[in-house]
């Protein structure tokens, strides 16, 4: 490693080039984990939504329900 009055610039260039050998710093920095992850960034997602239905209602004082069709 380079010593001196004028060496910061190179420090500085090794130190980040280094950074990258170090695994939990490399994870944090890439975004692989959300790409990777089919549930993104939600907390309390139980699965993907295939399709989302409308069921009609019995008579006319009933609202439209809403199904929707999960994948997990």
């Amino acid at each position: 490693m380079a010593r001196g009055l004028h060496a910061a610039r190179k420090m500085l260039a090794q130190r980040r080039a280094n950074k990258w050998a170090d695994k939990e710093w490399k994870k944090g920095k890439l975004v692989t984990r959300y790409k990777c992850n089919p549930l993104g960034t939600a907390s309390h997602a139980k699965g993907l939504v295939q399709e989302k239905l409308g069921i009609e209602p019995n008579n006319q004082t009933q609202v439209l329900e809403s199904v929707s069709e999960l994948d997990y």
